[in-house]
């Protein structure tokens, strides 16, 4: 199998300061602007993640959703709320999910649930719809000695499914270098569809992300005489 990654798809561009990120991305599409996102997150004083505010903008329109993270007694996220910011936040259900677009409510996943290693890593989170049914699930593999790490993502319908998988490969200051995302093939087949290479400045305060879209060729060999 051959694989060509061609057509630059986007470019982000990160930021920091205490208790900040930014994240600035452009997605092209023909070599011409499609659309575009900026992600602000605040991090606590333990430098846990407690509020995103994503803003995307493409032709299916705007979108806005603002996270919030909460925490129990022993610093494990217990909680994720979504919420427009066309909309005033009032009381949630306790760890639950709504995803907004337009000002509207599109999906509530009620439910999650997290794991986590003996180093504090997350290793796996299961989503539960209304009716208390596994609605997806994310396993979170790490190979120390590689350093390297792999999501899987599964879906839920009468079995459980495995739908994309993507690997991280981090440098020797345990940054993300490079991530290859997978996707169903037509014939079940997990291959790989999009590279994405990551580059860091000198004080490694900021780094560019730069997505290529691959194309999958398979060549066939001959077959031997007989």
């Amino acid at each position: 199998m051959i694989l060509k990654f061609l057509s630059l798809r986007s470019e982000s561009k990160y930021s920091y300061s205490d208790g900040y990120e930014k994240i600035v991305s452009t997605f092209l599409k023909n070599g011409k602007e499609s659309g575009n996102e900026l992600v602000e997150k605040n991090f606590d004083v333990q430098g846990r993640i407690f509020q995103k505010i994503s803003m995307s903008h493409n032709k299916n329109g705007d979108l806005k959703i603002i996270e919030t993270y909460k925490y129990n007694k022993d610093d494990v996220m217990v909680c994720v709320e979504e919420y427009s910011d066309t909309r005033t936040p009032k009381s949630f259900e306790s760890c639950t999910t709504y995803l907004i677009e337009n000002g509207k409510i599109t999906n509530k996943i009620l439910g999650i649930e997290y794991v986590y290693d003996n180093k504090n890593r997350l290793i796996q989170e299961v989503a539960f719809t209304d009716d208390g049914k596994p609605n997806f699930e994310n396993l979170y593999i790490y190979d120390d000695k590689k350093n390297t790490m792999e999501h899987q993502r599964y879906r839920f319908s009468d079995s459980r499914f495995l739908v994309a998988k993507e690997q991280t490969f981090y440098n020797t200051d345990g940054l993300p270098q490079r991530i290859i995302y997978f996707g169903m093939s037509e014939d079940d087949r997990m291959l790989p569809e999009r590279l994405f290479l990551i580059f860091y400045n000198e004080n490694k305060k900021e780094k560019i992300q730069v997505e290529l879209k691959s194309k999958i060729f398979v060549q066939k060999q001959p077959s031997p005489p007989m």
